[in-house]
């Protein structure tokens, strides 16, 4: 049985199901794929938060450093925004642990493309 109390106490709270545009997922995919990028890759180990107008970076569980914007004065953070400014404030002195090996990305990727092809039967 599907305990529901969780989803009856959101309901309950007023406002619950009106458009926030802070948790609009729009605001979250730059940074998202800013983390997924070749510009990120010799970032990990870290824990971020993002509230669509914050990026922030935890130490230890505490935020340690974080940039905000006025999202309805400035618009949503672009990837470009991102590739540029977490390099130089939230991760500035920021020593990866263990980076990737020099062109180690485009060759595991390209890897783990051919392998899907294959096993789902795409031509290459």
């Amino acid at each position: 049985m599907v305990d529901l109390r969780l989803v009856e106490a959101v309901q309950a709270t007023p406002g619950w199901d009106k458009p926030q545009p802070s948790r609009d997922p729009a605001n979250f995919a730059p940074f998202i794929a800013y983390l997924a990028s070749d510009e990120a890759a010799s970032v990990n180990g870290c824990v971020f938060y993002t509230t669509g107008s914050s990026i922030g970076v935890f130490n230890e569980p505490r935020v340690t450093c974080h940039v905000s914007r006025n999202p309805e004065e400035q618009g949503p953070w672009t990837f470009d925004e991102i590739a540029k400014l977490v390099p130089e404030t939230l991760l500035a002195g920021y020593e990866n642990p263990g980076p990737p090996e020099t062109g180690l990305t485009e060759d595991y990727y390209g890897r783990m493309l051919q392998a899907w092809q294959r096993r789902v039967g795409l031509p290459k």
